[in-house]
């Protein structure tokens, strides 16, 4: 069983990743609807939904399907990222 610190910690977390997916999510679609088709960007990169770059798209993506594949990215990178911040950081 976790202490309540480490729960508290978790829980940090849990409102990071989600506060990380909507300044992403108000960046990549000002508008508010993620792009559901690829698209090529300013640079050539083909794009989807938030700003998804990595991988093959596919064809057309529900506004779900974006949700869910922006918040796995968020999740990927603070993974990445998460053994280099001090379990003391506020």
């Amino acid at each position: 069983m976790s202490t309540l610190r480490e729960r508290l910690i978790s829980l940090g977390a849990t409102a990071m990743l989600a506060s990380a997916g909507m300044a992403i999510a108000t960046a990549e679609a000002p508008g508010g609807r993620p792009n559901l088709t690829p698209y090529d960007d300013i640079g050539g990169v083909r794009t989807w939904c938030y700003g998804e770059t990595a991988g093959t798209p596919k064809g057309v993506y529900t506004v779900a399907e974006c949700d869910a594949q922006l918040m796995q990215s968020v999740q990927q990178h603070w993974d990445g990222i998460a053994p280099f911040i001090p379990r003391e950081a506020p």
